[in-house]
């Protein structure tokens, strides 16, 4: 396997999904960034393994998480 190749077994999961005000993360992450499903950035911070969603509409969003090692991981969020 080259280093280019990486094995996922979804370690970058986050709860709750559904969210209302915050999802967590079961892994230590390095960033966190949302977008729309039409691409648009959605301004957020990640703090303590934790992100504010309290400020999205209710709906579906892309999660793009990114580790320490720079592995890049992307899942569906919905908000309630």
């Amino acid at each position: 396997m080259s280093s280019s190749e990486h094995v996922y077994e979804n370690r970058f999961d986050f709860y709750p999904n559904p969210a209302t005000n915050q999802i967590t993360f079961n892994e230590s992450v390095k960033s966190v960034v949302v977008y729309t499903l039409e691409g648009k950035l959605i301004p957020t911070q990640l703090e303590n393994n934790t992100v504010d969603v309290s400020h999205l509409s209710s709906g579906m969003y892309i999660v793009q998480i990114t580790d320490e090692n720079d592995s890049r991981m992307t899942q569906k969020l919905v908000k309630e």
